[in-house]
């Protein structure tokens, strides 16, 4: 699959091998449960996270942290992603209560 909106309808949440158009294979996590699934997420960051997130730019170029936990997907990886189609990128934020809001914006 090019991205996680590719990846088999019905599939859990979880690490996936895609391939953008363009770049070699990438590991990612598929959010699959949320609207229809489908979702390629990109950056987490928990409240109880080790990552500083005060990197270089090299850095958030290629993307660091663990995909399993808390990461940023890389900037190189998100564009070349990003430019295959017309994708809705959520903004998703948890409270301490796990009360969840989110945030959609079309044409990413």
């Amino acid at each position: 699959p090019k991205d996680c909106n590719e990846v088999a309808a019905g599939s859990r949440s979880g690490i996936y091998v895609i391939q953008p158009t363009g770049l070699h294979p990438i590991v990612v996590y598929c959010e699959m449960n949320t609207t229809d699934g489908g979702w390629t997420v990109i950056q987490r960051n928990r409240q109880s996270t080790e990552i500083t997130w005060a990197e270089s730019w090299s850095t958030y170029k290629y993307g660091f942290g663990n995909v399993h936990t808390d990461f940023w997907l890389g900037t190189k990886y998100i564009h070349q992603i990003s430019r295959q189609k017309a994708y809705q990128v959520r903004f998703v934020i948890w409270d301490a209560a796990n009360n969840t809001k989110f945030a959609d914006y079309n044409l990413f």
